[in-house]
Parts: C-alpha cells; sequence; structure tokens
C-alpha cells in the first residue's frame, strides 16, 4: 500500500512540475576487485562479485532544441553490497574476503534523445554518474576509519512509456570505483599485506522506474 502511496504521488508531482524528474533503479554488476600492494616480490589478486546497488536520482530536466529532447541534472544517491576480496595467483581460493555496505551520493547528467517515430513511446537516455560513497558497515570488521570511495560511471538507458510520466527504464552501464582506506585498517583487511590501493571495475544491467516527462 505505501508503495502505492508513493507513486501516485510521484505521477501527481511531476504533472504539476514537468521539469522535475525521478528515476528509481536497481543495479545488478559483475564487479572485479584490483587490490596493489607496495611490494614487487608478493602479488595477490582481486576477486569478481556480484554487487546489487539501488539508487533514487531526483532533479530537472532542461529542454534542448538542438536534436536532443532534454538535458537532465539530477541528485544520485545510492547504496549497495560489495565484496573486499584477495586471493593469490594460480589458486581460485579465496584467502581473505569480506562483504561491505557502501551508501554514497553524487551527480547524475544525462541527455535525452527522443524516439518519436518509434511504435512504442521511448526515449534513449546517455548519462555518466560522479561521486563518492563511505563504507559505512562491515559485519565482521571494526575499522577506525570509513573507507571513502570516489566512483565514476557511464550508462545508457531505454525509457518505455507507460503514460505521460511514467516509464520503465532499462540500462547497461561500466563503471569504476576507488577506495581509500587509511593505514591502520589495511593489515586488517588484506592479512598483513600493506595495500596501497584497492579499485573495482563494475559492468552491469539496470532496471527501474522514471516519473517525468
Amino acid at each position: 500500500m505505501k508503495k502505492i502511496i508513493i507513486m501516485i504521488f510521484l505521477i501527481s508531482f511531476t504533472k504539476l512540475f514537468p521539469a522535475f524528474e525521478t528515476d528509481i533503479l536497481v543495479n545488478l554488476a559483475a564487479s572485479s576487485s584490483f587490490p596493489v600492494l607496495d611490494s614487487k616480490t608478493i602479488k595477490v589478486n582481486g576477486s569478481t562479485e556480484v554487487k546489487p546497488e539501488f539508487s533514487l536520482q531526483l532533479g530537472y530536466q532542461f529542454p534542448i532544441n538542438r536534436g536532443l529532447k532534454g538535458f537532465s541534472f539530477l541528485l544520485d544517491i545510492n547504496a549497495e553490497q560489495s565484496i573486499i576480496g584477495i586471493s593469490y595467483p594460480g589458486n581460485q581460493k579465496v584467502v581473505n574476503k569480506e562483504t561491505a555496505i557502501n551508501v554514497g551520493g553524487g551527480l547524475a547528467f544525462k541527455f535525452i534523445i527522443g524516439s518519436a517515430n518509434s511504435l512504442v513511446p521511448r526515449d534513449t537516455v546517455l548519462g555518466f554518474t560522479a561521486g563518492a560513497k563511505a563504507m559505512v558497515y562491515t559485519p565482521e570488521l571494526i575499522l577506525n576509519q570509513l573507507p571513502l570511495i570516489p566512483f565514476g560511471k557511464v550508462f545508457i538507458e531505454q525509457r518505455f512509456f507507460v503514460s505521460r510520466n511514467l516509464a520503465l527504464v532499462l540500462g547497461i552501464n561500466v563503471g569504476y570505483d576507488f577506495v581509500m582506506f587509511s593505514g591502520n585498517d589495511v593489515h586488517q583487511l588484506f592479512m598483513g599485506y600493506y595495500v596501497t590501493s584497492y579499485s573495482y571495475v563494475n559492468i552491469g544491467m539496470s532496471l527501474g522506474l522514471h516519473f517525468g516527462s
């Protein structure tokens, strides 16, 4: 019942304020991690895991009269589950693997290409997102400092409109996360190895709803 009320509110709000838009997206990505150590004699690999993410995007669409339907500028609030993992080369066994919850925000920029001649009313969207996340919860670890994670993502989406102000969204995306750990927490996370940097490359698919014109 609450979900229905929220959807009715969002649709009504976008009718009153046509430039306002909201995207609610669920993303599922294959995420490969890449740890870099300070020693040239010891090397460890990361791991590839499935990373679920929830994203709420709020902002405005500005009309453009030069071949594009519009340009959107949105605040992106997101939460995700990620895996911190390392393994030895040539061995598929992960020797250290921890689950983390990340929460963050950023700015999303979207270029909307209208499809006026399509049998199904739809828009093609090209865009990118940039921002930062914090690793706010690690169930099995007590960290001295919350790791900060700057991130960037490029994406393409298809919006299939079921009404004037409601569309189903399907998309694909490629992203990069750079994790910034404090020196005291590195040894706990990586079995005594000093990791100078730790990053993720993510390739995912998204599904969600778009509220707005």
